[in-house]
């Protein structure tokens, strides 16, 4: 099993350079989104790396397709699957504000919110603090819905980043008191980075949302559900729970 996974993913993965990807790709196929938000989705070597790649690519091995992937910044993902037709993108996070903009195919995970601090700085000392959070600087990313997280439960101070390692960086030099993020994607872009992990301290949580595979809410109906059959496949012949281990993503 574990050579037919790996087969599916590698013959998947073969042509994923955007240049032939677009070569390829058939009127109304799923171009799909990611940003840098590990374990589901990274690039290294400027290439797309995490769960949710190699879940993708096994889905469109599948399906006899080649992978069409393209790594970009998580606020122009979002906004492009919303706006376009034929896009796909993860992990977003099923929230009451997007319910109606996106077709939600595949649940990813739950996860839950969490402030983080650096160990050296300031913030270290009101990390499970709620109440005095509420006046510090604390960093999200931007496009993120988390951010109404903050805004209900009255933060003031709401610094945007671009990505995690930014986030990383701005908490290093005491840019901002705390980052709040989704605690798996967080750690695990800590470990992608050369900060080392115990200079970061886990607090409170505020708030969870699922985890999906979402797509443009125009995209053709056919054309999602061969997506989701072949991910129920994949779920059945085990692929998916391996591919979870591989990522130290909870068991579904």
């Amino acid at each position: 099993m574990k050579s037919m996974l790996n087969s599916f993913i590698a013959a998947a993965m073969i042509l994923l350079s955007s240049q032939t990807i677009a070569q390829v790709r058939a009127s109304g196929e799923i171009e799909w989104l990611v940003g840098d938000l590990p374990p589901f989705a990274w690039k290294e070597g400027n290439k797309p790396r995490g769960y949710g790649v190699d879940l993708i690519a096994a889905m469109a091995g599948r399906m006899g397709r080649s992978v069409d992937i393209s790594p970009v910044p998580w606020a122009r993902a979002v906004a492009t699957t919303r706006e376009g037709d034929h896009y796909g993108v993860l992990p977003l996070a099923r929230t009451p504000d997007r319910e109606d903009q996106y077709r939600w195919l595949i649940k990813l995970t739950q996860v839950r919110y969490t402030f983080f601090a650096h160990r050296k700085q300031e913030g270290a000392a009101y990390i499970n603090d709620i109440d005095a959070l509420r006046t510090r600087k604390i960093g999200v990313l931007r496009g993120s819905p988390i951010t109404n997280n903050l805004q209900a439960a009255r933060f003031t101070q709401i610094v945007t980043a671009t990505n995690y390692n930014d986030l990383l960086r701005l908490l290093e030099l005491g840019a901002i008191d705390a980052a709040y993020a989704g605690q798996p994607m967080f750690l695990a872009a800590i470990r992608q980075t050369s900060f080392p992990e115990n200079d970061f301290v886990t607090g409170v949580s505020l708030g969870s949302a699922n985890l999906y595979l979402g797509a443009s809410l125009k995209l053709d109906g056919d054309e999602a559900e061969r997506w989701v059959n072949a991910y129920k496949a994949l779920l059945n012949d085990g692929t998916v729970a391996k591919l979870r281990r591989r990522y130290d993503l909870p068991a579904l």
